[in-house]
């Protein structure tokens, strides 16, 4: 290859390694990268799946037994009371009868 304005000559060779040896090797590491990043992302999705199952099925657990409790808490006072006979016999119970 001449040289502008002179009488010398330059000769180069380059092997093709030279070109793609670094290319490959940023490609190698990006699909290491891709392939750690993917399975982050996919254990973080599983986790927040079952977290998601979880919260739920608490939340309706709480709700059905307040919901029972605030029922029937009323209902079992009732017969609480009915069984002690501190509302419905206000009378004497010492009584005879002949």
């Amino acid at each position: 290859m001449p040289v502008k304005n002179s009488d010398f000559n330059v000769g180069a060779s380059t092997f093709i390694d030279e070109f793609s040896r670094p290319a490959d090797e940023t490609e190698a590491e990006s699909r290491t990268t891709v392939s750690s990043v993917t399975n982050y992302i996919t254990n973080r999705m599983q986790l927040s799946q079952w977290t998601f199952i979880y919260d739920h099925l608490g939340m309706v657990i709480i709700v059905y037994y307040d919901g029972f409790h605030f029922s029937l808490a009323p209902l079992l006072d009732q017969y609480e009371q009915l069984a002690m006979g501190s509302c419905y016999c206000p009378g004497t119970l010492d009584t005879e009868l002949n």
